[in-house]
């Protein structure tokens, strides 16, 4: 499969992504966010004290019923399903892909590293405010050509915990739809990331561009501009 023929497949799939109900609110609420002037306020310390309860674990700090709502019991089986509906997705527009498409994502390794990636930086996985915040900081890498510390995913992390946590429909949502959620975003700009690194080495600078443009225009198509926004150590605020 050449280079930027994976680049132009995996973006492609991303324009046309619908996705899940769980999915819509996370980034229903992210973006508002991101959109609103609430944006320059750092909220790690507000964060920080809705976690810390009393514990009987050796004076441990314990989440609240809210922070415990972001995440999710793992299951191998939601997580087969997602890569297969990501393999159907992704070979929609040119089936002749599917066998490779089926091979890349026929285990947990692409997921297994993007957990990996979380866990290097503070971060969890099997949260879903976590892996929303990696989505969106990954894309914004990609698509202003960046890199971003640890400390700015946490603090874009620290953002959308507080919006996250005050919406009372997080509650209603299964661990299964957490996990699809949180698993279609994560491969989905794990694979982005992967293609953006490998046109990268090999200097194809046409096909980055190309890449990034798309990127740009999917997450535009959500609500978010990439570009208008700064990101900090204070999180994401707008680029006035």
């Amino acid at each position: 499969m050449k280079t930027r023929y994976v680049a132009t497949t995996l973006l492609t799939a991303m324009l046309v992504w619908q996705p899940a109900s769980a999915q819509i609110y996370a980034a229903d609420a992210a973006i508002d966010y991101v959109n609103s002037g609430m944006m320059t306020q750092s909220i790690s310390s507000v964060t920080q004290q809705m976690a810390l309860e009393s514990s009987a674990k050796q004076g441990q700090p314990s989440p609240t019923p809210e922070l415990r709502a972001l995440r999710y019991a793992r299951s191998d089986a939601v997580a087969a399903q997602v890569r297969a509906d990501l393999v159907e997705q992704l070979a929609a527009s040119d089936p002749a892909q599917k066998p490779a498409l089926r091979t890349a994502l026929s285990n947990d390794a692409i997921w297994q590293a993007f957990s990996d990636m979380l866990a290097r930086k503070g971060c969890d996985s099997r949260n879903v405010a976590d892996v929303t915040a990696a989505y969106y900081v990954s894309a914004w890498e990609i698509i202003n050509d960046r890199q971003a510390s640890a400390t700015h995913l946490q603090a874009v992390r620290d953002q959308l915990t507080r919006v996250l946590v005050a919406q009372p429909r997080l509650s209603g949502y299964s661990d299964q739809d957490k996990q699809q959620a949180a698993e279609a975003m994560g491969l989905r700009i794990a694979l982005a990331g992967a293609a953006d690194r490998q046109l990268a080495r090999r200097g194809d600078r046409q096909a980055r561009q190309e890449l990034q443009k798309m990127l740009y225009a999917s997450v535009l198509d959500e609500g978010v501009d990439l570009k208008a926004v700064r990101l900090s150590s204070d999180g994401f605020s707008r680029d006035d």
